[in-house]
């Protein structure tokens, strides 16, 4: 069975996937809204900019 933890912050971009791999969890830390993450569990590609896209952002 494979372990993913996300985590996101509504402040600013900012989503840390963890993803265990035997004894120890690795973290993987995406900042900005051009990037996109996989969910390989469950077949899944996720872009920030469309996690992000209704949380307003101060300017």
């Amino acid at each position: 069975m494979t372990q993913q933890l996300l985590g996101g912050n509504l402040d600013k971009v900012s989503v840390e996937h963890y993803f265990r791999q035997a004894a120890q969890w690795i973290l993987t830390d995406f900042q900005k809204l051009e990037q996109q993450f996989s969910l390989p569990s469950i077949q899944c590609e996720l872009p920030l900019q469309e996690i992000y896209e209704l949380v307003p952002f101060p300017e």
